[in-house]
C-alpha cells in the first residue's frame, strides 16, 4: 500500500463489521482508500479447504465449504446492495482436485459447484439443507469459477 501524496491514505482493515441489511457481518479484509474527500472501499472474504486437516487426517465437510463459498458471494453482494463498500473480492484455495475438477459431481454438495468453468447464473436461490442446517442463499449476479493451479494448489478469484 503507498500513497503518492498528502492528501491520500490506505487502509488495511481486519474482520470489520459491516452490515448486511439483516444485521451485521464480518468481513475477512476491507481495503479503504482517501484521496482528498473521495474515499473507496473493497470487502474481501476468503475461504481456504486443504485436503488434510492439521492432525494429517483427511479433512471432511466438503459440502459445507461448497455451501460457505455461495454464502460469502450472497454477503459481498449484500455489502454492495447496502452501500457498505464500492467493490467486492472473493478469494479461495485449495489443494483438493476433486474440488476444482471432480471426476462425478454425486451429492446435494453440487447443488453448490465450485468446479472449474462452472458459471452460477444470478439471480438464484438455494435451499438445499447442508450439514443437517437449513439454508437459505440469495445470489443475485453470475459468477464464473475460474480456477488458477499453482504448484499443489488452485485459487479462486471472483
Amino acid at each position: 500500500m503507498i500513497t503518492f501524496s498528502k492528501d491520500e491514505e490506505v487502509s488495511l482493515l481486519l474482520e470489520e463489521t459491516l452490515s448486511d441489511g439483516t444485521g451485521t457481518c464480518e468481513a475477512d479484509v476491507v481495503l479503504k482508500c482517501r484521496k482528498g474527500k473521495k474515499t473507496h472501499s473493497i470487502a474481501i472474504e476468503m475461504k481456504c479447504y486443504k485436503r488434510l486437516a492439521s492432525s494429517g487426517n483427511p479433512r471432511g465437510a466438503q459440502d459445507i465449504f461448497h455451501k460457505d463459498v455461495y454464502e460469502d458471494i450472497a454477503t459481498l453482494e449484500r455489502y454492495i446492495a447496502n452501500h457498505q463498500c464500492n467493490e467486492t473480492v472473493f478469494l479461495a484455495m485449495t489443494d483438493f482436485i476433486n474440488i476444482v475438477s471432480p471426476k462425478r459431481k454425486v451429492g446435494k454438495l453440487w447443488n453448490y459447484d465450485i468446479s472449474d468453468g462452472y458459471v452460477l447464473n444470478g439471480p438464484a436461490c438455494f435451499t438445499t439443507p447442508i450439514g443437517g442446517k437449513d439454508v437459505n442463499i440469495h445470489i443475485a449476479h453470475s459468477y464464473t469459477f475460474k480456477w488458477i493451479p499453482k504448484g499443489d494448489y488452485f485459487f479462486l478469484e471472483l
